[in-house]
This record gives structure tokens, C-alpha cells and sequence, in this order.
């Protein structure tokens, strides 16, 4: 390989210290794959799970970078996620959740913490908000007490390092 040229055991790759030039070749080996001569026949090799988490680092840093996609990893992009590809290509992109089981939903367990935390700032029981955002979500006790032990730390020190608000003054 010439100078400029990555491969996929790299040890520069493996360190993270490429320059764009380099983070560039590796993505496109990482989306494209590289070429490898056997028997003087060429065939198209793709990065093995274990060895691509450096090269999807540099696919990452370009895409999060302030500087223009060069147009071959946008093209390599493109052709991996388009449902009816101009060029064929072995390989596709799918999108799934990292995990499994139900997604989580931040927004709702944000506001089931809330509700427990505003039942609480009213002189309410724990208990008493618990119930009223079981009635609301529609969720099981286990979940919401599962939601305020993640929350309730948060709260905690929002309560903590907050003043509590100023009676209102009559007088205005």
C-alpha cells in the first residue's frame, strides 16, 4: 500500500490518529470495503465486527465534523442507505435500536419523575405521586418506581442548589 493508504489493521487506525486524508480512505474501507489480490484474482473484503470500531470512530468524526462530507463517503453513504440504489452493492444499512426490549421514552419518564417530584413539593407522599402518575401513564407501579430511582437523585440536587421561591408580596 502506498503511503496515504489505509488498511484495516492499521495500527494509526487502531490509535485514532489519522489525519482527514487517512480518516477518509478508512471510512470508505469501512463502507465500501478494500480490494485483495489471490491467485491473481481480485475480490472485495469487508472489515471483520471485531476490527471496524476505529473505522466507524472515523466515518464519525468526519460526519460530525464542521467541514464539507468529501463526496466519496457521502456517495458510499448514500448508496448504502437508498431503498433503490443506482449502483448494486452486496451491502445495505439497516436501522435498529441499540437495545432490546421496549425503547425507553426520556420524554414520558421526565414527566413521570415530574409528576412525583411536584406531588412531593406540594407536601404530598411519595406514595400519592406514585398513584397519580400511574393514573395518568397508564404505567405499572414497578416502572414508575423504576423511572423516580433514576430521577429522584436529579430532583434531589436541583432541590438542593435551588432557592425556593419568595412568597408573593401582597403589596403588588
Amino acid at each position: 500500500m502506498s503511503g496515504n493508504a489505509v488498511s484495516p489493521d492499521d495500527g494509526a487506525v487502531a490509535e485514532g490518529q489519522l489525519t482527514d486524508e487517512q480518516k477518509c480512505r478508512a471510512a470508505l474501507v469501512l463502507l465500501r470495503g478494500y480490494l485483495i489480490e489471490r491467485d491473481g484474482q481480485l475480490s472485495r473484503q469487508y472489515v471483520g465486527i471485531r476490527d471496524e470500531k476505529p473505522l466507524r470512530q472515523a466515518l464519525t468524526d468526519l460526519l460530525r465534523s464542521r467541514d464539507p462530507l468529501p463526496i466519496p463517503i457521502r456517495e458510499a453513504l448514500a448508496d448504502l442507505i437508498d431503498p433503490q440504489p443506482q449502483r448494486p452493492s452486496e451491502r445495505t444499512v439497516r436501522f435498529v435500536r441499540r437495545t432490546q426490549g421496549r425503547p425507553s421514552d426520556p420524554i414520558r419518564n421526565s414527566a413521570i419523575a415530574e409528576t412525583i417530584h411536584r406531588s412531593r413539593s406540594v407536601g404530598q407522599t411519595t406514595e400519592a405521586g406514585i398513584q397519580a402518575a400511574m393514573e395518568r401513564f397508564g404505567v405499572e407501579r414497578r416502572y414508575v418506581q423504576k423511572v423516580w430511582s433514576r430521577y429522584q437523585p436529579i430532583f434531589a440536587e436541583i432541590d438542593a442548589t435551588t432557592d425556593p421561591l419568595p412568597e408573593p408580596n401582597p403589596d403588588i
